[in-house]
C-alpha cells in the first residue's frame, strides 16, 4: 500500500511526511500485480486505485474508472487525489475537468494540491468551476497559489474548506497576497490538526481568523522565526494539546 501517513486523516506523533507526492514505488508495485492475471488484477484493483493524480485531461481519468466496473465505474475505490495545478488552469476557450472529477470520488479522503514546478508556466484568466461538495474529505494537504486563488472555486482555499465540513486534517503552506486575503467567516468544527509548511504571516493571519472548536494538535514544518506564530498561539493556543 501507499506511505500510511500520506493519506492519515488523524494525528499520529512524528509521522508527517512530505505531503505533495504519490508513492511513485507504491504505483508500480500495484501496476505490476493488475497485469499479472485476472485473479490479480480483481484483487489489487482496489490498492490501485485508492491513490490518483487528476492530470490536465481529467474526463480521461473518469471514463477510465467508469468503465472498470458497473453501475458507476470505479470511482468510489479513491480514497485519496493528487490535483496539480496544472490540472485546472481556466484560461482563454479552455475548460477543465476538476471539479466533475472531484465530484465522483464519493468516498474521497484526502485531496493535495502540491507545489507548482518552478518549470510550469500557469496562467489563470477565468473563474474556474465551482467546487463540489466533498463530504467525504477529512484531510486536504494545500499549497497557496495566488494567481490560481483568483479563479475560485477548486483553486480557492477558502471555497474548498466551506465544501469540506467534516475536515479533520489540515496542511497549509506557500506565501499569500494580501489580495488573497478573504474576510468570510471559515468554521471547521471537526478539525483536529494543523499542519503548518512554509507561509508568510498575511497566510498565518488569515488562519487566525478561522473558527476550529476542535483543534488540537499542531505541526511546524518551518523554521521561521517563532515571533511570526504569536498571532497562532494567541487565536489556538489555550486548546492545543500537542505541539510538534
Amino acid at each position: 500500500r501507499s506511505t500510511p501517513s500520506l493519506c492519515a486523516t488523524e494525528y499520529h506523533p512524528f509521522q508527517a511526511e512530505i505531503t505533495d507526492a504519490i508513492d511513485k514505488d507504491a504505483v508500480a508495485v500495484k501496476r505490476s500485480l493488475v497485469r499479472v492475471c485476472k485473479q490479480w488484477r480483481q484483487l489489487a484493483t482496489d490498492l490501485l486505485l485508492e491513490d490518483v493524480i487528476i492530470s490536465h485531461d481529467g474526463s480521461m481519468l473518469k471514463r477510465a474508472l467508469q468503465m472498470e466496473g458497473e453501475e458507476g465505474g470505479m470511482c468510489d475505490r479513491v480514497r485519496r487525489a493528487c490535483l496539480p495545478y496544472s490540472s485546472c488552469v481556466p484560461c482563454s476557450s479552455d475548460t477543465t475537468e476538476a471539479a466533475t472529477v472531484l465530484k465522483s470520488f464519493a468516498q474521497l479522503e484526502c485531496l493535495v494540491r502540491p507545489i507548482p514546478s518552478q518549470m510550469e508556466e500557469l496562467r489563470f484568466e477565468l473563474p474556474a468551476e465551482d467546487c463540489p461538495r466533498l463530504e467525504s474529505l477529512k484531510r486536504l494537504d494545500w499549497w497557496h497559489h495566488n494567481d490560481a486563488a483568483r479563479c475560485g472555486g477548486v483553486n480557492q482555499l477558502t471555497d474548498v474548506l466551506r465544501s469540506a465540513p467534516h475536515l479533520q486534517y489540515l496542511s497549509l503552506g506557500g506565501d499569500m497576497w494580501l489580495s488573497s486575503m478573504q474576510r468570510m467567516p471559515i468554521f471547521l468544527p471537526e478539525l483536529s490538526t494543523l499542519r503548518i509548511r512554509r507561509m508568510n504571516v498575511l497566510f498565518l493571519q488569515q488562519i487566525c481568523r478561522w473558527t476550529l472548536p476542535s483543534l488540537q494538535h499542531v505541526i511546524i514544518d518551518t523554521h521561521s522565526n517563532h515571533q511570526l506564530l504569536e498571532c497562532l498561539w494567541e487565536r489556538f493556543g489555550d486548546q492545543v494539546r500537542t505541539l510538534e
